[in-house]
């Protein structure tokens, strides 16, 4: 199969190449030597970069065993090594744009301003330290750049909750690596630089014509970073519109924002759009394939927005969204079960990683504790939705089951006007009711994404003890990264057992709970909030 007719819609469908599980097509791969056909596969690169496009063409082995050849044959380095400084933060200074002043801003941010203002992207050779202008995309997170006879790729490869600019650079030539460990993993770089290496040779002619005939883009294309997962969607994906709305020039005819469709379409640029932005100029695209053949078929420069703070604005506009996007009926609901209960509690259901395994029978007793002493007690029940992604870790979560056990905690509470089920309902509709509640008792999970950074409701969380026990940003961060965050309240370690190593180590271990210390929790904060929310038609003691 020739790899220049293959489409890649997404970085998983090209990895799933690397990863074939045929074994004939494994034993016969196994014939090939990685380093040398990734040479093959350099020196046809090479020539494109150069203005041609070879004849020969090229077979799937060339990137099923690139990854392996790219180990062999680069240097791999941290960007330390290089003899340039790379990647510098804000600045001062008179001659500055004031977003390289504001510390406030992500390096991917400031980045996308400056090639805005540039009419292009520059990036910096690792050899010599001069600004180079890029060529064009080779993915949406990677470029090409020409310094003298020598190409660099350069490239923004970063982990999902990281929000750097330029962070890998490539010197063919050399066969040499340089890249900030602070960014991504070291392992991550071979199999990323072999999907970059594929949309080269499935794009080989445009960028052979830019090559030789150089263009500056037709559109600077700013595009939400596609993530198959809520919490990181809220968190890195929209975050960052409302900071590069303060800098972005009005009128300018070549701005474009774009989205990916059926990717967390509750909230996008759409919604959140820079009044810089037309809404004419708002693109809803198909998906990474689409993106890639607008910046190769039609001169755009594609640059992807992450972010990862966020602030009063954007919240603002999710939560307006929420509201307008869900049924008038279900608010209506909401309201009358404002009304008539007290406490309000949201409760999360979560399944099959670091999941509560007794919790068909913990909720119900949990709930049976407070109402001894709240009998007016109101839950909303949560879960996943229905119009989200759900990718990686989340593909293990069964909305099957958590129906099953939605089913259960509404039977145990009897009296429909006291519980809301929201669990495989559209994210609006969890937002909404999460703005209705007076508090949270969930697992530590992308959950919290909606009732934490949108919602900012205080709450009990609990979890397996390797998460209860740390107390770093990482394993806290829905107790940070918005504007003035509620602090949660975590379980004591004690009052949790770890049951099983299910998925990928302990960070993913089920769990169990002891309910009386959960519900102990629980009243304790109730009791703090008791001034904040309780008054005379709320008083749920009866």
């Amino acid at each position: 199969m020739s790899l220049a007719s293959l489409t890649f819609n997404s970085a998983d469908e090209l990895f799933n190449l690397t990863k074939h599980r045929d074994p004939a097509f494994l034993e016969a791969l196994e014939a090939h030597d990685p380093a040398a056909t990734t040479e093959e596969l350099l020196d046809w690169v090479a020539r494109v970069f150069d203005g041609q496009v070879p004849d020969t063409p090229l077979e799937i082995r060339h990137i099923c065993l690139a990854p392996r050849g790219i180990e062999a044959l680069f240097t791999i380095e941290d960007v330390a090594a290089a003899p340039h400084a790379l990647q510098p933060g804000p600045g001062e200074g008179p001659d500055l744009p004031p977003w390289q002043a504001d510390p406030r801003l992500a390096p991917r941010v400031r980045d996308i301003l400056d090639t805005v203002a540039a009419g292009t992207k520059h990036v910096i050779s690792p050899d010599s330290g001069a600004r180079l202008p890029v060529l064009c995309n080779l993915d949406m997170e990677s470029y090409l750049a020409a310094e003298g006879t020598g190409r660099v790729i350069v490239a923004q490869w970063v982990e999902h909750a990281k929000r750097h600019a330029d962070n890998v650079w490539i010197s063919l030539r050399d066969r040499r690596i340089h890249y900030n460990p602070r960014a991504l993993p070291r392992s991550w770089i071979p199999g990323t630089f072999a999907k970059t290496l594929a949309c080269a040779v499935h794009h080989a002619g445009a960028i052979a014509r830019q090559v030789r005939d150089p263009q500056p883009p037709r559109q600077i294309l700013v595009l939400e970073t596609p993530f198959p997962h809520i919490g990181h969607h809220i968190w890195n994906g929209i975050s960052g519109w409302e900071t590069l709305g303060r800098y972005l020039p009005a009128g300018d005819p070549r701005l474009r924002a774009g989205y990916f469709a059926r990717v967390n379409e509750f909230c996008t640029v759409r919604e959140l759009r820079p009044a810089a932005i037309p809404p004419e100029n708002v693109l809803r695209l198909a998906n990474a394939h689409d993106a890639r053949r607008r910046a190769f078929e039609e001169g755009a420069l594609i640059q992807l927005l992450k972010d990862n703070f966020l602030r009063s604005a954007t919240i603002e506009t999710v939560m307006r969204t929420a509201r307008e996007k869900s049924d008038p009926a279900f608010r209506d609901r909401l309201a009358a079960m404002r009304r008539s209960c007290y406490p309000l509690v949201l409760l999360t259901i979560r399944t099959d990683n670091r999941a509560w395994v007794n919790q068909a029978a913990g909720w119900p007793d949990l709930i049976a504790r407070l109402r001894r002493r709240f009998p007016r007690l109101g839950v909303v029940i949560d879960g996943t939705n229905s119009d989200v992604v759900k990718a990686g870790s989340h593909a293990l979560m069964s909305v099957d089951e958590e129906h099953r056990l939605a089913a259960g905690i509404e039977a145990a509470i009897g009296d429909p006007a006291q519980v809301l089920n929201t669990v495989d309902m559209p994210v609006p509709h969890s937002l909404t009711a999460g703005e209705a509640c007076d508090l949270f008792v969930a697992p530590l999970g992308a959950g919290m994404a909606k009732y934490r950074w949108i919602n900012n409701l205080p709450g009990v969380v609990f979890s397996n003890p390797t998460f209860l026990h740390r107390r770093d940003p990482d394993s806290l961060l829905y107790d940070h990264f918005r504007d003035v965050p509620e602090k949660s309240v975590y379980l004591d370690p004690a009052a949790v057992v770890e049951v099983e190593d299910s998925y990928a180590g302990t960070r993913r271990a089920n769990f169990d709970v002891d309910v009386a210390a959960l519900a102990e929790a629980v009243l304790g904060l109730i009791d703090g909030l008791a001034g904040l929310h309780r008054d005379t038609d709320r008083d749920g003691t009866g």
